[in-house]
């Protein structure tokens, strides 16, 4: 499958986003849930997660790979939702676990440090994915205007061109005709002259 120059910069953009959405992921498994290894697969059976947790997490795992390695894979704007759709979640049910954690154990002055730092790091990391979301959005957005734009100057190039392909055949019609029409007159004379 080849690509045209748009596409193709849409990719890159999606990319990064699924590749940073993924890493944001990996660094919770990580850090608030104490796994080890490597890849989200890895960290998920480490995590000790509920099977549909650990199932949407290799989901959007499946989805970042094909993304990733598979050029062939068309990058549907549903499957883009989709993505969108489980990290939400995936982040959501985190976030949760590790609340329901914290409630049950008794927090002394250095669990809460850990505790605010975290939601801090949260913080952060869901502002840097909605700045990044949005500015890639608003770079698709672009590069489907100037696509529309290309088309359409490309549309009016070729509306033009059959416009003048239409006023060039009507002229050499008129030039045929009257060609046809002087070659006429000057057969009849020549036969009049002949006589």
């Amino acid at each position: 499958m080849s690509l045209n120059s748009e596409e193709k910069q849409q990719r890159k953009l999606i990319i990064g986003e699924w590749v940073m959405i993924s890493g944001h992921i990996e660094k919770m498994l990580r850090m608030d849930f104490g796994a080890k290894g490597k890849g989200l697969r890895q960290l998920t059976l480490q995590a000790n997660l509920s099977p549909e947790l650990s199932g949407m997490i290799n989901s959007l795992a499946g989805y970042r790979n094909k993304l990733v390695h598979n050029v062939d894979w068309k990058l549907k704007p549903i499957r883009r939702a989709r993505f969108q759709m489980l990290s939400d979640n995936i982040f959501a049910e985190l976030s949760r676990l590790l609340s329901e954690k914290e409630q049950q154990q008794l927090w002394d002055r250095e669990d809460t440090q850990r505790h605010d730092d975290r939601v801090l790091r949260w913080k952060r990391d869901a502002e840097t994915r909605l700045l990044l979301k949005q500015k890639i959005d608003t770079s698709l957005a672009t590069i489907s205007l100037k696509a529309n734009e290309h088309a359409h100057s490309r549309s009016s190039e070729i509306s033009s061109t059959i416009d003048k392909t239409a006023r060039l055949s009507k002229y050499v019609a008129i030039a045929a005709a009257a060609g046809a029409g002087i070659l006429t007159v000057v057969s009849v004379f020549a036969m009049q002259k002949r006589k």
